[in-house]
């Protein structure tokens, strides 16, 4: 089984027409292509879901099911070149359910960052703590948005697409959500 963690998907893989192949061959039938798909863009959905959710074992699964939904919908997907942005939307919404669910039963619990063993390693890692627990603080929307585009690397307009919303929407979410962790930042530098 493949371990996920915050360093996930540190290369980027485009889609575009590349993908639009793959996407044809995989309507067509033939699952070799959508298993390319897969391996083109697991890392970078697996990166999200982890960031969202904080638990490498439930961001795998979200992702199975992100890309086993996608199988069974992939007569939906209008824009072909879009398929990243529309398979991270799948597992968003995957996230959303597991994080509700969580909430309900009260038994989530927040992973422990390990300590560095330098004193330039200790301050990486309480750095590192105190922006994740001010993205985390951050409402839903605007972290979502957030994570897709500093943590993973998604243009605005794929982060439109995965999240459903007009690129106008992104901006905004974007805009306030940096005003929100400078000001919790600067609280923390006090």
């Amino acid at each position: 089984m493949r371990r996920i963690g915050p360093a996930a998907a540190s290369v980027v893989v485009s889609g575009g027409a590349a993908d639009d192949a793959l996407i044809e061959r995989a309507r067509a039938g033939r699952a070799g292509a959508y298993d390319e798909l897969y391996r083109r863009h697991r890392d970078r959905v697996a990166r999200t879901a982890y960031l969202l959710i904080r638990d490498a074992d439930a961001a795998q699964d979200i992702v199975q099911d992100a890309f086993l939904i996608g199988w069974r919908d992939l007569h939906r997907l209008r824009r072909p070149e879009q398929f990243r942005a529309w398979v991270t939307g799948i597992a968003l919404n995957l996230c959303r359910r597991r994080r509700r669910a969580a909430a309900r039963d009260r038994s989530r619990s927040d992973e422990a960052e390990p300590a560095g063993s330098q004193v330039d390693a200790a301050d990486a890692v309480a750095l590192r703590m105190v922006v994740r627990r001010a993205v985390d603080a951050l409402p839903r929307p605007m972290r979502e948005a957030v994570v897709l585009r500093f943590y993973c690397g998604f243009a605005e307009s794929e982060i439109a697409v995965a999240l459903g919303v007009p690129v106008g929407t992104v901006k905004s979410r974007l805009g306030r959500a940096r005003t929100l962790l400078a000001e919790a930042l600067r609280e923390v530098d006090r």
